[in-house]
């Protein structure tokens, strides 16, 4: 689980998972829009010689 908390005054908002999320913080009224990020492609590995 992950922490999510205001972009501005940093108060803890909640905890979870989330692919998006728009929540405003009941202490400074900020407007926090999150999303989530996509995952990064995997690398290739390098070939393996003698392997065909």
């Amino acid at each position: 689980m992950q922490d999510i908390r205001c972009g501005q005054c940093h108060k803890k908002l909640g905890a979870g998972i989330y692919h998006c999320l728009d929540i405003k913080c009941p202490r400074c009224g900020t407007m926090n829009l999150l999303r989530a990020t996509s995952p990064k492609p995997e690398r290739q590995g390098a070939p393996v010689k003698g392997v065909r």
